[in-house]
């Protein structure tokens, strides 16, 4: 086994066991480096994620047709530790990207970049999501 499938079945154990999602399979045999990898919630969404060393950033990328990334996000979030900043489209994809660096610093450069649908995510959005989750 190399060493960019340990980390990709290390990451896939901590999305279902910290992130509490069931189903989440990542493709880590295909995946080229530690830093991107495909994969598929047990509800048919196919996604790619890109992540930075230590978590300092996550770039989850999805088709918003194929369904709602929801729980995905939300495990993300327990396994990073810290919310999805923002939110924009590129080539017909959503992209929803966290990091724990300086966001607003790099909310600037996506602006300038002239990114689609560009959209800054309050830090609560999903907790509250979470929250209302629970109470239901």
């Amino acid at each position: 086994m190399t060493e960019i499938e340990k980390f990709w079945i290390n990451f896939q154990e901590k999305l279902q066991n910290k992130g509490r999602i069931v189903g989440v399979r990542l493709h880590f045999s295909k995946a080229k480096n530690k830093f991107g990898c495909d994969g598929e919630t047990r509800d048919g969404l196919k996604f790619h994620l890109t992540v930075g060393t230590g978590f300092c950033f996550i770039i989850l990328h999805f088709s918003a047709s194929e369904g709602d990334a929801s729980d995905l996000i939300r495990a993300l979030i327990k396994v990073s530790g810290y919310s999805p900043f923002c939110r924009y489209v590129e080539d017909e994809m959503t992209l929803i990207e966290w990091n724990d660096g300086d966001p607003e610093k790099y909310f600037s450069t996506l602006i300038k970049a002239n990114k689609e649908s560009l959209q800054r995510i309050p830090k609560s959005f999903y907790q509250e999501k979470t929250c209302a989750t629970a109470q239901a």
